[in-house]
């Protein structure tokens, strides 16, 4: 039987101890959490600080502070002993034993994995270094991803384990520079309690010593106990302004050219047929076949630009894709109806592909029409209403095919290629060293998290990485 946490689990509590010392503790806690960003940002109150990270982000924030503040010893001892001393026969036995598990846990960093959306996930503690365990969940299970990791409070009730108020995503590099931190400071109060220690030892006739195990386990408990502040303050140092406030990256394609998306649609004239289309691209060398639908426009060498390719200028940021024998892909035609589409990302390559088609197709198509859409416009355009998209005209079972064949080919074509997360080592190469294997499977990771947020949004199939694990020998590290 799946437990069931009340959603008024707090008021018994929050009513009784608004006449003691804890509306200060309390308070002392949501600073802990909030207010050196506060300070540094020159925000005043919650409402401002809504304006700034977003009104979710601050319950969030709330909740760990909330529940930090449960586990705290004060000089008033802790409110959630003193509660159920002089309240407790109050409370039912799940009440009871949540409010008990969160004074006893502390939040972590968790890798997740396994998910079952609306159900559960799996969760490897990264700082305890742990096997994963199943976590039950409903609601976040549905927009988590694959090897995502998140610092958040598991609490175990009753034999199960569920998630104690919010939880912070953090980005790998994040999460990395997290955990190096932590180790940090567990490294340093080992240093402080072994002396401390050795000092008390010298002072007295207390014999018995304490191994350097125990200093060290003494020590991570210690750190683990105050974690929820500092995951919390560093994972707002790293948030980016609200949406209205940040600055895009300037994209470039393989030419130069600076990214927008551009969409040009030739309408059939009467007697076309999508069958007379599809003969003149399956004959085209630059016209690379993905389904009986679909082409991809490659650059296969001999092309003719308007303008010549510039170097990227300082800052700027490159976006390409490749297929498998490294032809740059320079856009998508579609057939959709009695409608042929062209998606290119640059007014160059829009003129290029208009000049292609239009050649080619003569009299079979009416003359093109065209629409556009700068980066700033369609990431607005996302914000407001969701990525606007009109579904192909094909099964599920096309598109997986279709995805799987694509994706194959580029991934198989990767596992040669130098890799930067594996010291510029191919994922083959690494493979051969028990360290290189583990740089795989962080690596792949990262690959199925990326691959599993692209999809987020969309109905399409996730991809299965399966193979590339154990073609690489690491299936056992997928955990």
């Amino acid at each position: 039987m799946t437990i069931k946490i009340p959603d008024n689990i707090f008021e018994g509590l929050v009513r009784w101890m608004v006449r003691g010392p804890w509306p200060e503790h309390f308070q002392q806690a949501i600073h802990d959490h909030t207010g050196l960003y506060c300070e540094a940002h020159d925000i005043d109150s919650f409402e401002e600080l809504a304006d700034r990270i977003g009104g979710h982000w601050v319950s969030v924030l709330n909740d760990m502070a909330l529940n930090d503040f449960l586990g705290r010893e004060t000089e008033d001892g802790n409110v959630v002993d003193q509660y159920l001393k002089r309240r407790g026969w109050k409370e039912t036995k799940i009440a009871r034993a949540y409010l008990e598990g969160i004074r006893e846990s502390a939040v972590s960093l968790y890798e997740v994995s396994d998910i079952v959306p609306g159900e559960s996930f799996l969760a490897r503690d990264l700082i305890l270094d742990g096997e994963p365990f199943r976590v039950l969940e409903r609601s976040a299970t549905k927009t988590m991803a694959p090897w995502e990791q998140f610092a958040m409070r598991i609490v175990n009730v009753r034999g199960q384990n569920i998630i104690a108020g919010g939880l912070l995503p953090l980005e790998s590099d994040l999460a990395d520079d997290l955990l190096s931190e932590f180790n940090e400071m567990v490294a340093e109060a080992e240093t402080g309690l072994g002396a401390m220690i050795a000092k008390t030892h010298a002072e007295s006739d207390f014999d018995e010593e304490i191994p350097p195990e125990g200093i060290q386990d003494i020590a991570l408990g210690v750190v683990l106990k105050s974690t929820s502040p500092f995951f919390a303050t560093t994972w707002m140092a790293a948030t980016p302004l609200h949406p209205d406030e940040q600055t895009l990256p300037k994209l470039f394609n393989f030419d130069g050219d600076e990214i927008e998306f551009i969409q040009i649609v030739y309408r059939f004239e009467k007697r076309t047929t999508q069958a007379q289309i599809r003969k003149i691209l399956d004959g085209e060398a630059d016209m690379e076949t993905a389904s009986d639908k679909i082409w991809n426009w490659v650059d296969r060498g001999g092309r003719t630009r308007t303008k010549p390719q510039k170097a990227l200028p300082e800052g700027g940021q490159m976006y390409s894709s490749q297929l498998d024998d490294g032809s740059p892909v320079l856009g998508m035609i579609t057939l959709k109806g009695r409608m042929l589409e062209a998606d290119i990302n640059s007014e160059p390559r829009a003129d290029e592909i208009k000049a292609r088609l239009t050649d080619l197709l003569g009299n079979l198509v009416k003359p093109p029409l065209m629409a556009r859409q700068t980066l700033e416009q369609a990431v607005a355009a996302h914000r407001e209403k969701g990525a606007p998209t009109e579904p192909l005209d094909l099964s599920d079972e096309e598109q997986a095919a279709i995805q799987a064949e694509v994706m194959g080919q580029h991934y198989q074509n990767i596992l040669d290629q130098p890799i930067g997360l594996l010291d510029d080592k191919t994922p083959r190469e690494s493979a051969r060293t028990a360290n290189g294997r583990r740089k795989i499977a962080a690596w792949l990771k990262i690959l199925e998290l990326n691959e599993a947020k692209a999809r987020a949004d969309t109905s399409a199939p996730l991809y299965d990485f399966t193979w590339m694990w154990q073609e690489l020998g690491v299936l056992e590290l997928r955990k």
